[in-house]
């Protein structure tokens, strides 16, 4: 896989399935740990993450992309743990413009 993903997370945050939704998701959380805990610091790794979550899942024309982007926002979240003030200005716009979603779910 490209980057900082695998095709299996990828596949896992747009299946129709929730428990296969929220197992990618635990992936993103342990990815995103992962990445802060880097010589490096991790934060290309993450703001990559961020803005893929967001971009391609969180604002998706298509539901179950949807839903899997804001498990997966929810997921890099918990995994920022201390650090997720740092990265409001990427994780908030997206959940923010699914309240005016049409889908209630």
């Amino acid at each position: 896989a490209e980057g900082p993903w695998s095709v299996t997370v990828l596949r896992g945050l747009s299946d129709r399935v929730y428990e296969k939704r929220k197992a990618a998701a635990l992936e993103i959380e342990a990815k995103i740990k992962e990445s802060l805990q880097s010589p490096l610091g991790g934060s290309q790794d993450v703001q990559a993450i961020l803005n893929l979550l967001g971009r391609d899942y969180a604002l998706s024309t298509q539901s179950t992309f949807r839903k899997g982007g804001l498990i997966g926002l929810a997921a890099a979240t918990l995994g920022l743990g201390s650090e997720a003030h740092k990265w409001l200005n990427h994780l908030l716009p997206p959940v923010l413009s699914c309240f005016t979603d049409q889908d209630s779910r």
